[in-house]
């Protein structure tokens, strides 16, 4: 697990509530996380653009961290670095994952230490569904191929 103090480098902190949208590509980043949340109320639509970032261990593509009501639709997250995470929450509530291509990650979805989730209308390739210490959850009408459901 990463540590909090690993998070000082973001290609995006959503700090405030809100509605946001990523208007272009991310490829190649050097970011620990491409997206940072640590706001409640807060609705991020990718717009089907790709979030991607250089080969570094231990890396996420979005990271909700202590939020609440917070959704995350429409992003492509593709890797081929094994230690990348695509969408990581942890302790944070009423998390939405709907709509979403994650593509070879080896946390494609992780929900730790909360309640109340739900992941739904999800594309997953060779990346895995994670919930631990976290209840409520319903996974629903996702698109799994070679992936897991761990938890």
């Amino acid at each position: 697990m990463t540590t909090l103090s690993r998070v000082t480098n973001a290609y995006m902190v959503i700090s405030s509530p809100g509605y946001y949208e990523l208007t272009v590509d991310i490829i190649d980043g050097d970011y620990t996380v491409g997206i940072y949340i640590n706001a409640s109320d807060v609705i991020f639509n990718g717009n089907d653009h790709l979030l991607d970032a250089v080969d570094n261990d231990s890396t996420y593509g979005i990271w909700i961290d202590n939020a609440d009501n917070v959704t995350i639709k429409n992003i492509i997250k593709n890797t081929t670095d094994p230690d990348w995470g695509a969408i990581h929450a942890s302790s944070s509530g009423n998390i939405t994952i709907v709509g979403n291509k994650i593509i070879d990650n080896a946390q494609g979805i992780h929900l730790y230490n909360g309640n109340n989730g739900n992941i739904t209308n999800n594309m997953l390739v060779n990346s895995n569904i994670s919930i631990e210490d976290y209840s409520n959850v319903v996974v629903s009408k996702n698109n799994v191929a070679i992936s897991e459901l761990l938890g």
